[in-house]
């Protein structure tokens, strides 16, 4: 288990002021301490295991590992806001920047939050990385890019999806076997399997009950699993594919 953290080493406390809303001061307490990316990794019953500096060079926004210990990352340099793409050794040292083929990928991936270009936080186009096998899928979220799939030598593969048109894959499901996407617009709740190889539309699926497909955690041996909440506790659910009432509608 992994976890991409910003936070400091040491606590420097600091008072600080404010203005309330009646125009009065007010003073609370702040941790001034220099704050840096970290990963922290656990085993699977939830021991830690080790805490990874980044190089402070890296402003990084998703992370991913592969089953060498390597790790994807996915965010910007901080000298030139140039978008980065890179492995990372385990030790959280740069191993290699990758290069997204030209025409995969939006030009700028980078953007600011009032769009100027200046003088604003910088933040990264939504993407999400999805572990497959022995590699790791980016997703352009909500674009008619193709999804990127990154092995563990560094190489790039382009898989172009063959949506209905007007659709754009909003996230990917895990899943061990074919591409389970949900979809954009989001307008029935649908999930997709997708051929990993041909990125074809081999099936889709609906809800039933008013699920929502947000919900789906991952599939698994052809069952869908997601949680829900109960007496404080999480509780597994899962749901296996049945035909459709109206077999001209099924896909």
């Amino acid at each position: 288990m992994i976890f991409l953290i910003k936070a400091a080493s040491e606590n420097k406390p600091t008072k600080q002021t404010y203005s309330k809303p009646d125009g009065s001061e007010a003073e609370f307490t702040k941790n001034t301490a220099e704050r840096h990316f970290y990963i922290v990794t656990f085993d699977r019953d939830g021991k830690h295991q080790k805490t990874i500096k980044i190089d402070d060079a890296f402003q990084i926004q998703r992370l991913c590992i592969f089953p060498s210990g390597a790790f994807l990352v996915f965010g910007y340099d901080e000298k030139n806001h140039s978008p980065l793409l890179a492995m990372l050794k385990d030790d959280g040292t740069l191993l290699r920047t990758l290069q997204i083929p030209r025409g995969d990928a939006p030009e700028s991936l980078l953007g600011t939050k009032d769009g100027s270009g200046k003088g604003s936080a910088v933040y990264v186009a939504p993407t999400q990385f999805v572990p497959k096998g022995h590699s790791i899928v980016i997703v352009q979220n909500k674009t008619t890019f193709p999804l990127l799939e990154v092995n563990e030598g560094g190489a790039i593969t382009a898989i172009l999806i063959k949506l209905p048109q007007g659709t754009q894959i909003d996230a990917l499901i895990p899943s061990e076997h074919n591409f389970y996407a949900r979809v954009n617009p989001i307008s029935d709740g649908s999930i997709y399997e997708i051929s990993a190889q041909e990125g074809t539309v081999l099936r889709r699926f609906a809800l039933n009950d008013g699920r929502d497909s947000a919900g789906v955690a991952c599939v698994h041996d052809g069952k869908f699993l997601s949680f829900d909440h109960g007496d404080g506790k999480l509780v597994p659910l899962i749901g296996t594919a049945e035909p459709a009432v109206n077999p001209a509608s099924a896909h």
